[in-house]
């Protein structure tokens, strides 16, 4: 390790890449754009996204090529690719379905017949991941006696980073743009006690979750609110 004081002396990492950490993608990424650079081919034929890449060929024979060679690349560096989360998609004008790819040890990658990364079929999936977690916590955010102020909170923390996770990244449509927000008004309006008569914007709505929020402190009821959804499954008791 070098810096600008000091220099350590060589010592062997093997722990691999520490998921959640800050640092692991940006140093991942960054070893990967060095040592790649002679087995890279132009952008548009071969896109690397932190630790997935995708691989673009006229034929199948050569993007079979292109896959053995960047397997054995990989492979001298002590990484691999994961063959049961690789996928591969077909475009062709001509009268053909399907193409076989396989890895170097014989094994067949899975042909798809769409692929989903990162754009307007992550929205459906994130509204869904974040529907899945208000079952979780609805019979806290649903409880009349737990203060507005408790249930934003528990909002902010399990719900909403699960509706907007990766969405700087979303190439949306302008109808998809939408959704998003009106999945999340409609959860703010449940947890705030908010009626369709009171006719509030959603940028009213927004300023009202954020002043409660601003105002929160906390208490000890945080806590043991999280503490029981990890350990209920979201079936808590409430009492005076």
């Amino acid at each position: 390790m070098i810096t600008a004081l000091w220099e350590t002396e060589n010592y062997e990492i093997s722990a691999g890449l520490h998921q959640g950490s800050a640092l692991s993608p940006f140093l991942f990424v960054q070893v990967m754009d060095v040592s790649s650079e002679e087995i890279r081919k132009e952008e548009l034929w071969e896109l690397l996204y932190f630790d997935a890449m995708v691989f673009t060929a006229e034929n199948e024979e050569g993007l079979q090529r292109r896959v053995g060679e960047w397997q054995e690349f990989l492979e001298k560096g002590r990484l691999k690719v994961t063959v049961n989360k690789t996928e591969v998609l077909l475009s062709s004008r001509e009268d053909k379905d399907r193409i076989a790819i396989q890895d170097r040890r014989g094994s067949i990658v899975k042909q798809a017949e769409k692929f989903k990364y990162l754009g307007s079929t992550e929205v459906y999936s994130r509204i869904k991941a974040a529907w899945g977690k208000w079952r979780v916590v609805a019979g806290v955010v649903c409880e009349q006696k737990i203060p507005v102020k408790l249930k934003v909170k528990i909002y902010n923390t399990v719900i909403r980073p699960v509706l907007v996770y990766g969405a700087e990244t979303w190439p949306l449509r302008r109808k998809e743009e939408v959704k998003p927000e009106r999945t999340e008004m409609r959860k703010l309006k449940w947890i705030m006690g908010i009626l369709l008569f009171d006719r509030l914007e959603n940028d009213e709505i927004y300023i009202k979750k954020d002043r409660i929020s601003k105002d929160y402190r906390g208490d000890k009821r945080v806590t043991i609110v999280m503490m029981s959804l990890i350990k209920g499954n979201g079936e808590i008791a409430s009492g005076n």
